[in-house]
């Protein structure tokens, strides 16, 4: 026989404590959300994604300039002289 839970924790809380209280009624305080703002947000959210993406089809960076300038006077050395 199965065991009715609804009817037994209804029956539980009448007993237990008798009425309870009213709650106060509820006042919603905050204004409706402006639409430019989820709009700016989801703007921003996909100008970010557009950059990252960008980025990664970058191909890789080519040696600094300093290095090229360094290993310039060693290869005139290196170089025979006429």
């Amino acid at each position: 026989m199965a065991h009715d839970t609804h009817g037994a924790a209804v029956d539980h809380a009448h007993h237990a404590g008798g009425e309870h209280p009213e709650l106060p009624p509820v006042q919603d305080e905050a204004a409706d959300t402006p639409m430019w703002l989820p709009v700016t947000g989801l703007v921003l959210l996909a100008l970010l994604t557009l950059f990252v993406l960008w980025r990664a089809a970058q191909p890789a960076p080519e040696a600094p300039v300093e290095a090229a300038v360094a290993d310039a006077p060693a290869e005139v050395e290196a170089a025979p002289a006429e």
